[in-house]
């Protein structure tokens, strides 16, 4: 029988699943979508028919995980316990007394020790029963041009062109770190470790992303000040102090660089706004220590390991330094003894007494 549904979802919230770790969907050989887990397992998603007999498939291989797209604005996710079992862990010294008693076997015939074996390629099996490897999820980093004209997300309900677009080739499902609004354009961070995109994203981190801006018309001295030193948005926010620097300055426009620790829904275009100036272009160069540099529009890479290495540098800093404000908040929090007001003195003790200091 094919496994009872524990959770029914609208198609809307399927991309939040994914997103979110519950379940990753590529396309494996033959065009047949790739359920990976979490943990590691992978399953088969199979478009269903009336007869469900792509259900009956995905159970007749070994699916851990059974995807089923039973209608156009449903997707129902099944989850069954295989028949598989993972290697026990043991000592060495077990593994050694079951390979001496033959009752492990790697592609039907009995273990040597110090024999190799690719969990990619060779079947083991302990006393005749096959056992799986655990596999290990490999995190990608990837660093996009995400062009003007594109929305920071994975799927659009209206049709309209997402960076899931840009990286279809991708043989990792990977998602936007942060955001750029539709007719933004510059550096995108995607990735597929959940823990690198929130602590990049965490607010309390203040992680610096650099814009080169055009705006309309020039700029006076009193805007550069007010953009500095931080404007009250149309919903009175006041943002926090930002750097900013003319880059070039001709009649009726001007190109600014502006670096900003805050990720307000486009806080760029409304601190302009705030101050009387229009965007007519924008583009963010730098994300803390990753700069954009020659990658084109459209374009993506991974990252180098020098700049995963700053990167994640940068981001422990920050980390770091949040923690440390938090602690010192909750210490202030503490009741403290009013001014003016001596410590208790202990009872039953006698005061200790200090004989005056002279020659000896």
């Amino acid at each position: 029988p094919s496994p009872q549904p524990q959770r029914i979802v609208e198609l809307p919230a399927v991309q939040h699943l994914l997103e979110h770790g519950d379940v990753v969907i590529t396309v494996g050989g033959g065009g047949i979508p790739v359920v990976e887990t979490p943990q590691g397992y992978q399953g088969v998603a199979a478009v269903v028919d009336k007869d469900q007999s792509s259900a009956c498939l995905a159970q007749a291989i070994g699916a851990q995980f059974l995807v089923i797209l039973t209608a156009v604005d449903r997707v129902c996710i099944h989850y069954r316990q295989p028949n598989q079992q993972e290697i026990p862990r043991m000592t060495a010294a077990a593994a050694q007394e079951y390979i001496a008693q033959g009752r492990i076997t790697v592609n039907g015939r009995p273990a040597r020790l110090g024999h190799p074996v690719d969990p990619g390629r060779d079947i083991v099996a302990i006393d005749g029963e096959r056992v799986w490897f655990k596999k290990k999820k490999k995190n990608y980093y990837v660093m996009l041009h995400k062009p003007r004209g594109y929305l920071t997300t994975m799927q659009d309900d209206r049709g309209r062109r997402t960076v899931a677009d840009l990286v279809a080739g991708f043989p990792a499902h990977l998602y936007p770190v942060g955001r750029l609004d539709k007719d933004s354009e510059g550096l995108l961070l995607m990735t597929n470790d959940g823990n690198f995109a929130n602590t990049l994203m965490h607010p309390g981190n203040h992680i610096g992303k650099t814009y080169r801006v055009t705006v309309r018309p020039e700029v006076t001295e009193d805007q550069l000040v007010r953009l500095a030193a931080g404007v009250t948005l149309d919903d009175g926010y006041t943002t926090q102090p930002a750097q900013v620097h003319v880059l070039a300055q001709q009649p009726g426009r001007a190109v600014l660089q502006m670096t900003i620790t805050e990720g307000k829904n486009r806080q760029i275009r409304r601190m302009c706004e705030a101050v009387g100036l229009e965007v007519a272009r924008l583009k963010r160069t730098y994300i803390g220590p990753l700069k954009l540099g020659m990658l084109q529009p459209g374009e993506y890479r991974e990252l180098t390991a020098g700049e995963l290495s700053a990167i994640r540098a940068y981001m422990q800093k920050a980390d770091n330094r949040r923690k440390g404000e938090e602690a010192a908040g909750k210490a202030a929090e503490k009741p403290g003894r009013p001014a003016g007001e001596t410590a208790p003195k202990a009872e039953g003790r006698k005061p200790l007494s200090r004989k005056p200091l002279g020659r000896r």
